[in-house]
């Protein structure tokens, strides 16, 4: 009986102890960032922690510089990114990340560069989350593939005080809107997507979507590389007409200029 006690009592101590190292190893999960559509946050486990003010003692870089509202993204940038917690009394943490477009949808591409993080795909978004080590800090790298919109970067830290519990930590939520630099290049691809050209008799119809982060310029030019008529210019999801009336019937070359690259078409006017 006496040994049937100890052993017991050793398997209700090694079952409390690895208990209190699964609670202070724990990784992260998926859709924790507070993020709308999310399932919660950091405090959905740690549902006695107090909630701190957003953004309050969460540090976030990016490029090694702190990511404000006023930093514009270049779309075809990787961008170094950390998210840290910015308190000293801090022992270890954990957090939820993920960045979100206008409608809600991932924008861009996490990846991990850390031992500390981990990445996790739920419901079409990517999070990145630490694993189960010990560190109040973690590194990531962000790419926004070409995106041209408004982004926001959602996240959930849990402040933890290590003692082993669910109890005790901070949940620091985190939410920052960032938008695409003005000069964000548009590859060839992009612009033939988001440019149509219509010819009816002497008149040429140019449509830009809303898609294109900034104005584009039209120019038609004859074979020889001289401009015919005056060029116009379009705003993202604007219309424009190219009067070719005051010039001869022929080839020529309708050229679509977006700084960082070009579009040309052969036009035939009749």
């Amino acid at each position: 009986m006496k040994r049937l006690i100890l052993l017991s009592l050793c398997f209700a101590f090694f079952s409390w102890i690895g208990l209190q190292i699964g609670i202070s190893n724990t990784a992260g999960k998926p859709g924790l960032a507070g993020a709308p559509g999310d399932n919660g946050t950091c405090g959905n486990c740690h549902n006695s922690s107090p909630l701190a003010p957003l953004n309050e003692n969460i540090s976030v870089t990016i490029n090694g510089d702190p990511l404000t509202a006023s930093f514009e993204y270049d779309n075809s940038a990787t961008y170094a990114m950390r998210l840290s917690i910015d308190n000293p009394l801090s022992a270890r943490g954990g957090f939820s990340l993920t960045v979100l477009g206008e409608n809600n949808e991932m924008a861009g591409t996490l990846s991990t560069i850390d031992g500390n993080a981990q990445l996790y795909n739920q419901n079409n978004r990517t999070y990145v989350a630490q694993n189960s080590n010990a560190a109040t800090a973690w590194d990531f790298t962000w790419s926004p593939n070409g995106i041209n919109e408004e982004v926001t970067f959602y996240a959930s830290v849990n402040d933890a005080n290590n003692n082993g519990q669910f109890s005790g930590d901070i949940i620091r939520p985190y939410e920052l809107k960032i938008n695409p630099a003005p000069t964000t290049s548009i590859t060839a691809a992009t612009l033939d997507k988001s440019i149509s050209i219509d010819v009816v008799g002497d008149q040429i119809q140019i449509n830009a979507d809303n898609t294109l982060p900034y104005p584009v310029t039209a120019r038609l030019l004859s074979l020889n590389g001289a401009q015919s008529i005056p060029n116009t210019t379009l705003t993202p999801g604007s219309s424009a007409i190219l009067d070719a009336s005051p010039i001869s019937a022929g080839i020529y070359i309708l050229h679509v200029d977006a700084r960082s690259s070009s579009l040309t078409q052969m036009i035939s006017l009749q």
